[in-house]
């Protein structure tokens, strides 16, 4: 999961919570055969909504920065 969000705290967060849904489904439905592929399955579609989010944040914070007037100064330099 750190690999795919690029955030290690995301990826934690991302792994509690497929960890929660798998204590909340396998008492009834059992173990998986392989439990860590259903782990990535349903961490999956939170890692894409997070992704998202992501991509629009940066989206709108580069669009309200080109929006904004670039201000140039320059300073004089003094010679002696």
């Amino acid at each position: 999961l750190a690999r795919y969000t690029n955030d290690v705290g995301l990826a934690e967060e991302l792994a509690q919570d497929a960890v929660v849904a798998a204590l909340e489904q396998w008492p009834q439905s059992g173990v998986p055969r392989n439990s860590g592929a259903w782990l990535m399955t349903v961490s999956a579609p939170a890692c894409t909504t997070a992704y998202t989010v992501v991509v629009a944040r940066t989206g709108r914070l580069l669009k309200k920065s080109l929006s904004s007037p670039i201000v140039v100064r320059t300073v004089e330099s003094t010679r002696s």
